[in-house]
């Protein structure tokens, strides 16, 4: 499976735009159809075990083959600041339907903070209206995750 990485930037008119930043080949999956499997590639590919909420990762989806990969937020030992635009903007951006927010808690804990839960809500309500599936948000924790769809937390389309 190829992992291309994105970030943005603005071109010389001013609007923001996509810019691929690496390439990586990941050979231990085909596909990520499962909130396991995104863990996995999560923590060996990107290291979000970290002792500080540093990354929240965005993964735009064709059905279980992952097109993108964008850093939204480097944060700080309990918190990463996030606005639903900026989630969104690099939805759109990369002409994706779905897509899947993951982010780690340093405290090894991975159940949701209440501001989980309300960034969810709204993150969700957002993708509604603009006709984006917002498939999960994973919470890494160490050892375990927390799935809001295996959790039957994200509300039904």
């Amino acid at each position: 499976m190829r992992i291309i990485t994105y970030g943005t930037e603005f071109d010389n008119n001013m609007r923001l735009k996509l810019v691929q930043e690496k390439c990586i080949i990941y050979g231990k999956e085909s596909a990520l159809d499962s909130p396991k499997k995104i863990v996995r590639v999560m923590n060996e590919v990107f290291g979000l075990n970290r002792k500080a909420e540093e990354f929240l990762y965005l993964i735009t989806c064709l059905k279980d083959n992952p097109t993108g990969f964008f850093e939204i937020s480097h944060g700080s030992v309990d918190y990463a600041q996030v606005r639903i635009a900026d989630v969104l903007k690099r939805v759109l951006l990369s002409g994706a339907v779905n897509f899947i927010i993951v982010h780690n808690h340093p405290s090894g804990n991975p159940n949701p903070s209440i501001a989980d839960l309300d960034f969810t809500r709204t993150l969700q309500n957002g993708a509604s209206v603009l006709g984006i599936n917002f498939l999960d948000h994973i919470i890494l924790g160490n050892p375990d995750y927390f799935s809001f769809k295996e959790k039957n937390m994200l509300m039904e389309e």
